[in-house]
């Protein structure tokens, strides 16, 4: 069983507590030592609201709070939730994909998920990030990840 995707927001993690409590790791295409930059949705609500007062707005602004190996935000949240020794694995594309169909997703969701991930995996998708070079936010992981802990031992 893979955990669902889309790590990059904080928020997405408690998506994951089933298969974290029945598999013991996280799983996705990207993961190991894949860099991903993750996002609380306080620091994406801060960065709206400085935009809607500024007399210019950005034509584009891009908005992070913490970038990490998939391992690095493992081990966090693994912590928090009592196993230090939380993995992210990576799976194959086509594994995952095959996932995505037995849980009933549309073919072309479930191909628009997977290449999403893969473009995780290969670095592509934070080309434009890195370029801009954004100041990253101020609610770090291990911040969320307490506020995860109570939510998944409380299920």
């Amino acid at each position: 069983m893979t955990d669902d995707l889309r790590k990059s927001y904080y928020s997405n993690f408690y998506q994951s507590s089933a298969a974290i409590k029945q598999t013991g790791r996280l799983t996705a295409v990207c993961g190991g030592e894949d860099r991903i930059v993750f996002v609380s949705p306080k620091d994406i609500a801060a960065a709206a609201a400085e935009e809607l007062v500024t007399s210019a707005p950005s034509q584009v602004r891009y908005v992070g709070s913490e970038e990490l190996t998939c391992n690095e935000a493992a081990r966090i949240i693994g912590t928090a939730i009592g196993n230090p020794s939380l993995h992210w694995t990576t799976i194959a594309e086509e594994q995952l994909l095959a996932a995505y169909k037995g849980m009933g997703l549309p073919d072309a969701l479930a191909k628009s998920f997977v290449e999403m991930e893969a473009t995780m995996h290969n670095g592509t998708a934070l080309a434009n990030f890195h370029r801009a070079n954004p100041t990253l936010g101020k609610v770090k992981l291990a911040d969320f990840a307490k506020e995860f802990a109570v939510a998944y031992q409380a299920h």
